[in-house]
């Protein structure tokens, strides 16, 4: 669809939107998808790139690390997942945090059985009230 200047749509869209504040100093203006920014390749020609994996389009033309507590794990995302708080079992442990790419990860945890026996055999029947 034909824009004004300063102005362009995306493929198939039905309005005329801002262009972002860069493109439009380089005396281009484009507008790229969700998720996605304007970025000079080496030649100096703009192109859309997604945002990266641990970030997020927190405005138009910005992509922004995932806040702490948060992650996402793709490209071209306009918002971050929650992170966990905790291994969904008592029988897990935790392995890794949380981090921008990745959620906190869990595992099971092998309890050595023969030392829980043992202390048993120390310990006694529990006392019970």
């Amino acid at each position: 669809m034909p824009c004004p200047a300063g102005r362009a749509s995306a493929a198939g869209a039905s309005a005329c939107s801002d262009c972002t504040p860069a493109a439009k100093q380089a005396g281009q203006c484009a507008l790229c998808d969700p998720g996605q920014i304007l970025v000079a390749d080496a030649s100096g020609r703009f192109r859309c790139s997604p945002c990266a994996a641990g970030s997020f389009m927190s405005a138009p033309g910005i992509c922004s690390t995932c806040p702490s507590g948060s992650y996402n794990n793709a490209t071209g995302q306009t918002s971050c997942i929650s992170c966990r708080s905790s291994c969904p079992s008592w029988t897990q442990r935790v392995t890794d945090q949380c981090q921008a790419t990745s959620d906190l990860n869990c595992e099971e945890w092998k309890q050595d059985m023969s030392l829980i026996a043992k202390m048993w055999m120390l310990v006694g029947t529990p006392f019970v009230a």
